[in-house]
This record gives C-alpha cells, sequence and structure tokens, in this order.
C-alpha cells in the first residue's frame, strides 16, 4: 500500500501511527509519568501504566501472541488503586473492555490504549 493510498484510509497504519503520535505529544504521563508494569501473570500480554504524580495517565496492552488473549487490569499495580479506563485507540477498532472495567479480550497482535480517570 502506498503513502498516498494509507492517507485516504481513516485505519490505516499510517493513521494508527499517527494518532499514537498525537497522544505521545498531547499526554503529560507520556513525557515524564512514571511507568508500572501490569498483569504480569500473562507473559503473552505486555501491560504498563505511564501515570503523572497527580495520578493521571495512559495504559497500554498489547497482545504479542498469535493467539487471543486476556488482560487483567490491576490499578493497584499501577499506584491508582480503582482508577477508571476510558478507552483512547485500539487496534483492531472494536475493542472494548468488559463491563465493569477491569478485563480485556485481546486478539491476535491487538492493541489497547487507554486514559486513566
Amino acid at each position: 500500500m502506498t503513502v498516498q493510498a494509507e492517507l485516504r484510509e481513516a485505519d490505516s497504519l499510517l493513521g494508527w501511527h499517527k494518532q499514537l503520535l498525537a497522544l505521545r505529544r498531547g499526554d503529560p504521563a507520556l513525557h515524564g509519568g512514571r511507568m508500572a508494569l501490569l498483569d504480569g501473570g500473562n507473559p503473552h500480554v505486555l501491560s504498563y501504566a505511564r501515570v503523572t504524580p497527580e495520578g493521571s495517565g495512559i495504559v497500554v496492552a498489547l497482545n504479542l501472541s498469535p493467539q487471543q488473549q486476556t488482560f487483567t487490569f490491576n490499578g493497584g499495580a499501577a499506584g491508582v488503586g480503582t482508577a477508571r479506563l476510558h478507552t483512547l485507540l485500539t487496534s483492531p477498532a472494536d475493542l472494548a473492555m468488559a463491563p465493569g472495567g477491569g478485563r480485556l479480550t485481546l486478539p491476535p497482535y491487538g492493541a489497547w490504549v487507554a486514559a486513566l480517570e
């Protein structure tokens, strides 16, 4: 696929990276927040939070395997207790945390980025 074609498609790989870069530029937690690894019980999912001293931040969960995986959010591990999560970016586009929060099923190589509220 050419760059011109990717520019025309909102859900292209180029579009995804542009959204990630905009998030990085605009969120203080991604500039200097502390990092906390989450859900260390699943070796196929890399999950972490970047949190500011005020408690705002970003949570990222990445499925690094070719099989579906479950991510369990543990706010205590990030030092944010029972913070609520608001989905910002997903790949594929239709990922959503289970009602009540805390668990997310990630498809193969899926990615999920959320804000701590």
